[in-house]
């Protein structure tokens, strides 16, 4: 095998755990349950992938925009607050940029 096969497939194995990190992230984030992440046998089934010090940080964001909205501070009113609606799909752009061969859409 050449040095360049295996670095061909250290990417490919680096790219593939970053895809499962984010889409569980994703999953945590839109789940509206978050005991799920602190059941520890819910979480190596369905978030094994995600920062066990970092979802908690991002469930507690996820909650503290939720309050906001529903108390009318979301900002500019009339301007969606999904960041799906802003940004479109993660997996969507993720699925993209694997299909161009991990060119331009990430570094």
């Amino acid at each position: 095998m050449t040095g360049s096969a295996s670095s061909d497939e250290d990417t490919a194995t680096i790219l593939r755990r970053t895809v499962d990190e984010l889409t569980q992230t994703v999953a945590l984030m839109s789940s509206g349950n978050p005991d799920e992440f602190y059941d520890i046998a819910q979480r190596s089934t369905k978030y094994g992938s995600v920062n066990p010090e970092n979802g908690p940080v991002l469930l507690e964001k996820v909650e503290r925009g939720k309050v906001e909205v529903a108390d009318g501070k979301d900002g500019e009113a009339g301007k969606s607050t999904k960041a799906s609606d802003r940004f479109g799909s993660v997996q969507g752009m993720m699925m993209r940029g694997l299909r161009r061969g991990g060119e331009g859409g990430m570094s």
